[in-house]
Parts: C-alpha cells; structure tokens; sequence
C-alpha cells in the first residue's frame, strides 16, 4: 500500500521519516534564525550604545518571559493534540490565541506595575498609558507568533517555519537600522515587535484556510480530541512546569540587569544569545518528535533511535567549534564583548549537551501524558538555577550566572539520563492516558483510548 503524504510512517527527504524531515525543517530554522539573530545584535551592537543594547535586550526578555508565561503553555498543547485533532483543529487555534492574548495582557500590566517598584534600575520601563499599551500589545503579538509556529508543527507544515522566520528576520533588520535614526532609545525592541505583526496575517491565511483543511482530511477517522476536563489538567500541570523553568531561562537576563545593571546585561545577553541558539537544536527536533510520537506513541522507542544519533552529533560538532571560536564569535559585535563575556559564552555552550538530555526526556513524559514528571523536572531546574545565580552573581558577575546555569543542566541531566537509556532500549507501550482521560469528550471527539 502506497503511504499518504500524511503517513506517520512516510519516508521523507534523503529517505528519512517524517520525524526527521520536520525536525531538519526546524533544526534549518534555528539555524537561519540564530544567524540573522546574530545579525540583529551585530548591528544592535555596532550602531546603538552599550546602555541601549542592555535596556532593548531587557526589554526583549521580559517581552519573551511574560508571552511565555501568558501562552499558558498552548505551544505544548498544539504540537501534542492539534496532530489528531481533525475538524477540531480551527477551534483548537483559534481559542489557545485568545486565551494567551488575554493572559498576556493581564500579564504584562502587572509587570509594568510591579517590577519598577522591585528594582531602581527598571525604571525604563513603560510608564505612559500610551507606552503601556504599546507594550501589552507587543507582548499579545510575540504570543500568537510563537503560537502560529507551534501550529504549523503539530500540521506537519514544518518546513514553513523557516521561511516565516527568514522572512521576519530580514524585516528585523531593516527596521532595525530605521529605528537607529527615528527613536534609537526603543530601536531595538520597537523593531523586534513590529517585525513579527507584519509576518502574523499571511501565515494565519495560510493556516485557516489551506493547512487546516487539508489536515483534517489526511487525519480521517483518527480524528480525536480529550475531553475538556482532561485537557485543562494536562495544560495546567504542563503550564506550571514551563512557568518554573521559564524561571532558568527567559529571566535570567532579568537577574542580571537588576542585580550587576543595564550594562552588564548587554555582554550577559550577547552570549545568552549565542548559547540559546544552539539549545534551539535540541528543542526543535524534540517538537517533531512530540508531534510524530503523538501520531504513533507505540513508535516512541523507533523515533528516539533514529532521533538520538543525530541530535548528539549535531550538538557535539556546534559545541566544540563554538568553544574554539568564542572570542571571535564575540569581537563581531565590537567593543570590549570579546573580552568581557567570552568566559560566559563558554560556560552557556558547554551546557548545551546537558540540557539536550532535560528536553528530550520532557518531549518523551508528554508523550506519555507524565506532565507530573514534566513539572518536576522543570521545577527542579528553576529551584537550582535560580538559586545557584543569585548566589554567585556578587562574587563572579556574569560568569556566575552563566555557571549557575551550567550547574543546573547538569545535575539534572546526571539524573534523567538512565531513564532515557531505559526508554531508548525497552520502547514504549501504547498511549495510555491517566484516568481523567476517559471521562467525556468534547462534543463532535472521539474517545483517546
């Protein structure tokens, strides 16, 4: 029988599954991504002031921490149900946009309100009711980009996502260099906002009107959706958890403003970047095996097989040149970046493998509906780097901070590794959800067991 082009089990590109053809189609993306991100704060670098670098970049990460924590964890939930979701598709979209739009609102009013009152050296924030507004907004549009990114993973459309984030990556840039000469105190961040509203209308036609259709088709009579009752408790456990490990990494660039200052969070945020952006490798080919072991979960222990190897390699190679080259790397940007966050560079990189292992086995506990697990490990992670940074800040500077975090990756991975060796030879067995997932469905689903 001739496999559909929806097929779990279809060969894709170079004779590879579809595992692997979505997960290189996002690993190309962090690629393309990281490179115009590293143009982005290049130019940042080059043409605003170290003082606007770290404010702009204080800026972004509360505008990522608080989408993050105003998504509710709908990213999750689309790459692990929307894949079977048929008819209900649309609806699942369209309502996890309007609930995150409303969270972030909430969200980053109250932060506006609050974080000036933390720190003295927030007091750049917004503070106008026009700012104010700008800045919620910002924050609603950077949620629903990253949402409309976890969309067309859970349809399989993978390999758009590069092009989407090609596409904003180049308008960054323009905007970037607009900015410099009409408003360079809010350059950096004015353009990293308006960038992504001009990409989000296009790619949502896509979705409504082509993708979604087409996908409820291929699913067919696999269609199904948990009950509402099961849902809510998957995604608020698995929002709890991103929440606390959210603390270990969108807020550390936080930390580091209101505690060594705007400054030193412009060399901190520079390395983050680049370290970020190889973490990305593992947290792509993690989404296409969360998507492809949702089709198929009996095929989990295939999928980590083939996902594995390649995943080890890939991280390996990146690793060791970035350790080699990170002085280099860093006198891109220009000034005294070379010499002041080298240290930091390494120490993020060097935690990269490590982390590898935290993202694989949280993509294998969704799998298996083991959001406890996914808490737990999240929880752990926000407990220890958190702590391990507040307390080395003072002595160390930023490479305390960047220690910390290499500190936690590895004790949890020391820790989650023989059970991810144990998954690897043993496989899985079927999708067998907790109790609650056999209660009533929504209306128009099918059962999940």
């Amino acid at each position: 029988m001739t496999a559909s082009p929806h097929d779990p089990g279809r060969r894709g590109i170079g004779g590879g599954s579809e595992l692997l053809r979505n997960g290189y189609a996002l690993v190309l993306n962090v690629g393309l991504t990281s490179g115009l991100g590293v143009a982005f704060w290049v130019l940042a670098a080059r043409e605003y002031s170290v003082g606007d670098v770290g404010r702009g970049s204080a800026m972004v990460s509360a505008l990522i921490t608080l989408s993050t924590l105003g998504q509710l964890n709908l990213t999750s939930g689309l790459l692990r149900f929307l894949p079977r979701a048929g008819n209900q598709g649309a609806r699942l979209i369209a309502r996890s946009y309007v609930a995150a739009a409303l969270a972030c609102i909430v969200l980053a009013s109250g932060f506006l309100l609050v974080a000036p009152q933390v720190s003295s050296r927030l007091s750049f924030l917004p503070d106008s009711p026009v700012m104010v507004t700008a800045f919620c907004g910002a924050v609603v549009v950077w949620s629903v980009f990253a949402l409309e990114d976890a969309a067309m993973t859970g349809l399989r459309r993978s390999v758009w996502v590069p092009v989407e984030n090609g596409v904003y990556g180049v308008l960054k840039l323009l905007l970037l260099l607009l900015f410099e000469e009409w408003a360079p105190g809010v350059g950096v961040f004015a353009a990293w906002v308006l960038a992504a509203a001009l990409v989000l209308p296009p790619v949502n036609v896509a979705i409504f009107r082509r993708w979604l259709p087409a996908h409820a088709v291929a699913v067919g009579g696999k269609e199904f959706l948990p009950g509402a009752r099961y849902l809510g408790r998957y995604l608020s456990m698995d929002y709890l958890g991103s929440a606390c490990f959210l603390v270990s990494t969108s807020a550390l660039p936080l930390v580091v403003v209101s505690q060594l200052g705007a400054e030193a969070n412009g060399y901190f945020y520079v390395a983050w970047t680049v370290s970020s952006s190889l973490d990305l490798v593992s947290t792509s080919l993690s989404q296409s095996l969360l998507v492809e072991a949702s089709h198929a979960p009996e095929r989990l222990a295939e999928h980590l097989r083939s996902l594995l190897p390649r995943l080890a390699a890939l991280l390996t190679a990146a690793v060791v040149l970035v350790l080699l080259a990170a002085r280099l790397l860093l006198s891109l940007y220009g000034g005294g970046y070379a010499d002041a966050a080298a240290t930091v560079v390494r120490l993020l990189t060097l935690a990269v493998l490590p982390r590898a292992v935290l993202v694989v086995s949280i993509a294998v506990a969704r799998v298996q509906r083991r959001v406890g697990k996914v808490l737990a490990i999240q929880a752990s992670a926000a407990a220890i780097v958190l702590v391990s940074a507040v307390l080395l800040a003072s002595p160390l500077g930023i490479a305390g901070v960047a220690l910390a975090w290499l500190i936690g990756q590895s004790l949890l991975a020391a820790v989650l590794l023989p059970s991810l060796v144990r998954h690897l030879r043993q496989g899985s067995g079927p999708d067998r959800p907790p109790a609650v997932a056999v209660e009533p469905t929504l209306p128009g689903t099918h059962p999940t067991v």
